[in-house]
């Protein structure tokens, strides 16, 4: 039997597997079977990894907590895509954004695109780099310029959109409530 503590949390594999509990509290203590423990260290580290390769430094805007008539006011184009896209915003911050296709894109991995994207009468042309590609045809882009040395400096041009989408986004919650 092997054992450690982590804070309030007890661990302990043994002949059954592995089990949790919270301060010496056996009532209420998981056990994931040792059939099941190669399954769950593979999640907590495809998990950890996510998470490592998360490295956003700023406020993403939920677009999809926008009002209707704000989001017709969004559009966002993949210049090399060409004119043939139906892209929908659906989170965007200072350093990248999410978009949704309606069909599958041809983005090679870390490939460099100029991504235009407009808010009303804001719009920014920026350099984006594809990131990867997530469930439901959805495509993560980081936007290099916006972070210099490590620190956040984007283009003022990026600054207008995105502060025009978070002002939306800040008025709809206050509208809701």
């Amino acid at each position: 039997m092997i054992s450690t503590s982590i804070g309030e949390i007890n661990i302990e594999i043994n002949d059954e597997g592995l089990m949790i509990s919270k301060d010496d509290d056996h009532l209420h203590t998981i056990c994931i079977h040792k059939s099941n423990l190669a399954n769950f260290v593979e999640y907590l580290s495809s998990s950890i990894e996510q998470d490592l390769d998360d490295k956003r430094i700023g406020f993403r805007v939920p677009i999809y907590q926008l009002s209707a008539n704000s989001k017709r006011k969004i559009s966002v184009v993949i210049e090399s895509l060409g004119s043939v896209q139906n892209l929908s915003l659906v989170d965007f911050s200072l350093c990248g954004m999410l978009v949704k296709s309606e069909e599958k894109l041809a983005l090679n991995s870390k490939s460099k695109e100029t991504a235009i994207i407009k808010h009303a009468e804001n719009n920014v042309a920026i350099d984006a780099m594809f990131v990867r590609e997530t469930e439901n045809k959805k495509y993560a882009f980081h936007f290099p310029s916006a972070v210099k040395d490590g620190e956040l400096d984007p283009p003022d041009s990026l600054v207008k959109v995105f502060r025009s989408l978070e002002f939306e986004w800040l008025r709809q919650r206050v509208v809701d409530r």
